[in-house]
């Protein structure tokens, strides 16, 4: 007499004998969470809500313990960082859950300031391996491939951040006046440069609007720390904003709000009220909106 064999998949087979399988575990991301380098005794990138609740460690273990220049991904799924490793700072990517730690530039000259494009598909960064030494701007593919210089003046370039079209590129620059930073846009089609700041005392660090009307800075223009000041794209109307003192601007993903650090982690609306402190750290990054 012909039998028949049946097969059965695990999960079939966990039914029958009356258990369920483990469902997978949901996905990390990092959308509308604030990602910061947690204090000395944490060691680990931290993110968590922007009102300072549900805070979490990635559990990857960072190069020398520190990380730097946090910028997380367009899609909320992974972090990029300068650490420092063999021959000066490289720039390395982790996934939100703290796997896939990798050296995308292992270059041997400093490399640091990663900043996403917003399609996701490149990175901008400063090095230390442009002409004649130079810190200039690059730009490179999401594996470490690619190395293209994008400025070549003399100076120092850091900082970038990729306008919300792609087209063009804003970083702080020193290349007027050595030791003084000061805010400057290129047009990648182009090469195109212009300088959106000229005052004494260093303007770094500018984050790009998410609408692409605006870009906040820090800035020690008047004596003593740096302050934040928000200005249009042209570089145009250039206000402090109430207050508020700090580095490492970073707008909210509707830009009604924006994060900043001192030492500590604040958040605020863009006229300064509310200020809030929600966590010891530094190098804040706001993940993007919630789809």
């Amino acid at each position: 007499m012909n039998s028949t064999m049946i097969r059965l998949a695990p999960a079939g087979i966990a039914m029958l004998l009356g258990c369920a399988t483990e469902p997978d575990p949901p996905e990390v991301t990092l959308q509308d969470r604030i990602v910061f380098m947690g204090d000395i005794t944490s060691k680990r990138i931290v993110h968590m809500r922007p009102d300072g609740t549900d805070r979490i460690e990635i559990p990857a273990a960072i190069p020398n313990d520190f990380a730097r220049d946090l910028e997380v991904s367009p899609d909320g799924r992974q972090v990029l960082f300068a650490a420092q490793s063999l021959g000066g700072d490289d720039i390395f990517v982790v996934n939100a859950d703290g796997t896939g730690l990798s050296n995308l530039t292992q270059s041997g000259v400093e490399d640091a300031d990663p900043a996403w494009s917003p399609d996701g598909a490149q990175i901008a960064f400063s090095s230390a391996d442009g002409l004649n030494g130079n810190v200039d701007i690059f730009v490179m593919n999401l594996d470490g491939t690619g190395r293209e210089n994008v400025t070549s003046a003399p100076g120092t370039d850091n900082a970038p951040d990729w306008s919300p079209d792609g087209r063009s590129i804003v970083f702080d620059s020193d290349r007027a006046m050595p030791g003084d930073q000061d805010v400057y846009v290129v047009e990648l089609s182009t090469g195109e440069t212009t300088m959106l700041t000229n005052t004494p005392g260093d303007d770094r660090e500018p984050d790009w609007s998410p609408d692409g009307a605006g870009i906040l800075f820090s800035s020690r223009r008047n004596i003593g720390p740096g302050q934040i000041f928000l200005m249009n794209r042209d570089g145009s109307t250039q206000v402090p904003i109430n207050q508020i003192f700090g580095s490492w601007p970073h707008w909210s993903p509707n830009g009604t709000q924006f994060t900043f650090g001192d030492g500590f982690i604040h958040v605020a609306e863009l006229d300064g009220s509310g200020k809030r402190q929600i966590a010891q750290g530094l190098f804040p990054a706001w993940g993007p909106g919630a789809e």
